[in-house]
C-alpha cells in the first residue's frame, strides 16, 4: 500500500503522542516530520538502483569530445547499457581504462590527447569509464564534432522527486 507523504507525517505525529494535522504544513512538528521523511526518502532512493526508476536515456555532452554526462535527473547509469550509434560501448575500470589508454601514441595521426586522456579521433568509442560516477570518458570519438547525445541509447536510474 502507498501512503501519502501527509499520511507518513500523520503516523510520525501519532507516534510521538503529537498534535494530528489535516495538512503537512499546518504545524512545525508536521514541518520537522516532512524534513525527517524526504531525508529518509533520498537515503533509501539513493543507495539502490530500483527497478521503479529505471528509464530509458540519452547522454548530453561536454566541452571535451570524448566526455558525456548523465542527464540532471539521474543518479547512476546501467553499465552494460550503453550504446553508441547501435553499437555497445563497453565498461572498463577506471585503472584498467588508463592502462589501456595511456600506452597509445599520440605522434599518430588519429591519436589526440583531450582532457589528459588519449583517444582515438576517428572512430565510434568500443569502452568508456568514470572517475567520479557524473561524467563518462569514452576512448574514442568519431569525427572533429566529438560524440553526439542524439547517437546515445542507454538505462538510467532517474531520481523521483518527493521533497515538499
Amino acid at each position: 500500500m502507498k501512503l501519502t507523504l501527509l499520511e507518513v507525517v500523520q503516523d510520525m505525529l501519532t507516534a510521538t503522542d503529537s498534535e494530528n494535522v489535516d495538512t503537512i504544513g499546518q504545524t512545525e512538528g508536521a514541518g520537522m516530520c516532512v524534513n525527517i521523511a524526504n531525508r529518509e526518502f533520498e537515503r533509501l532512493i539513493s543507495k539502490y538502483r530500483w527497478r521503479h526508476t529505471r528509464a530509458f536515456g540519452k547522454l548530453t555532452v561536454r566541452a571535451n569530445l570524448h566526455e558525456m554526462d548523465l542527464p540532471t535527473s539521474a543518479i547512476a547509469i546501467s553499465p552494460d547499457s550503453l550504446y553508441y550509434s547501435g553499437n555497445r560501448v563497453y565498461w572498463m575500470d577506471p585503472d584498467r581504462f588508463l592502462s589501456y589508454t595511456l600506452s597509445r601514441d599520440t605522434t599518430e595521426s588519429n591519436i589526440v590527447e583531450t582532457g589528459d586522456i588519449k583517444v582515438y579521433s576517428d572512430r565510434d568509442p568500443q569502452y568508456y569509464t568514470s572517475f567520479n560516477d557524473e561524467v563518462l570518458i569514452f576512448d574514442s570519438y568519431p569525427d572533429a564534432s566529438g560524440l553526439v547525445a542524439e547517437n546515445t541509447d542507454c538505462i538510467i536510474y532517474n531520481h523521483p522527486t518527493f521533497i515538499l
